[in-house]
């Protein structure tokens, strides 16, 4: 990917976008690229409104509240997790949102949604 585009001209810089928006000092620039994104979110069909949730999770799930239910990878700020939670609530088990990894990590959070806080 060519990094001596148009952002790059902008922000003076030799990083690729996603790798700029991840250094702590540039937090403003992330806290409102993840407000766009869950903005642009709406109208948009979450997986319950198309998987059949009663059918495919539901049913024999482990009753354990420690086994995972669904990670949610690329779950951005876990919006699918929250409303799975809100229509199922006596679903047993953990939601997880796990933290990204590789080359474009978000700054260190806690990004698990447990199963009876979500």
């Amino acid at each position: 990917m060519p990094l001596n585009g148009p952002f790059q001209y902008a922000y003076d810089t030799q990083l690729h976008g996603f790798t700029w928006i991840m250094r702590p000092e540039n937090s403003y620039f992330l806290n409102n690229f993840n407000t766009w994104l869950v903005g642009s979110h709406g109208g948009i069909p979450n997986c319950l409104d198309w998987f059949p949730v009663d059918e495919e999770v539901a049913k024999g799930l482990d009753s354990d509240d420690k086994a995972v239910t669904m990670i949610d990878v690329g779950g951005g700020m876990g919006h699918e997790l929250l409303a799975l939670k809100k229509e199922y609530p006596e679903l047993p088990g953990r939601l997880v949102l796990p933290r990204s990894s590789g080359k474009y990590q978000r700054r260190p959070r806690d990004y698990s949604v447990r199963g009876h806080r979500a």
